[in-house]
């Protein structure tokens, strides 16, 4: 009988109800702060995004956390607003300020998926400015949808490559070289010795450093 009855306790959920260890929780929440301020602070070493949540069935000081804010794979960053969702995370025998996670994002709002978004498109949206940096790196974007590679990188030393085999089209998609041919604006008509600019024959929308 008392073995059967240990081989009952072996499942945590049980032993947690009977006082045995801590399992952790998971917990549904908003983004709030009890003060009114701000509901997200960024460490002075910018090394923690802390986030201060309220669980969504207990609006007591008991349903309050901070929490550290999950960014995905350290590269996906975005600040939460007050009253939007989060689902905090608290792992086993963890407690107090920073243990738990905030995992943050679930739409939440009108219009908040895109209109693009279906079974053959996939990508970021946000109503804020988004940023891609690379602060030890570079930056390549590259795409081999048809079978032919066309690669555009930010390098290390300021330059930028874009690697395309065929035409490139700025602000259109039926261009052609003789209608829509960029000309160097300081570069000399042999006709009349003025440049292109003068003569108005150079782009005013695209401009190039040679």
């Amino acid at each position: 009988m008392l073995k059967e009855l240990e081989q009952v306790f072996t499942g945590a959920m049980l032993r947690s109800i009977a006082g045995i260890v801590d399992v952790g929780e998971a917990i549904l929440s908003h983004f709030a702060d009890p003060d009114g301020g701000p509901v997200w602070e960024i460490a002075d070493d910018k090394s923690d995004i802390w986030v201060h949540t309220q669980c969504s069935t207990d609006e007591t000081p008991t349903g309050r956390k901070t929490s550290r804010l999950f960014t995905p794979g350290n590269m996906l960053f975005n600040l939460p607003s007050d009253g939007e969702s989060a689902l905090v995370v608290r792992g086993r025998d963890s407690d107090g300020p920073g243990q738990p996670y905030a995992l943050y994002g679930d739409c939440g709002a009108a219009n908040q998926v895109p209109s693009w978004l279906d079974d053959s498109n996939a990508g970021i949206s946000h109503k804020k400015t988004v940023h891609l940096e690379s602060t030890q790196g570079e930056i390549e974007v590259k795409s081999n949808a048809t079978g032919v590679s066309v690669t555009l990188k930010f390098n290390s030393d300021g330059s930028v490559t874009l690697d395309c085999p065929s035409t490139i089209m700025i602000g259109g998609t039926s261009l052609t070289e003789l209608i829509n041919g960029i000309v160097l604006a300081k570069g000399i008509d042999p006709f009349t010795g003025l440049t292109y600019g003068a003569l108005g024959n150079a782009s005013t929308t695209v401009m190039a450093k040679p």
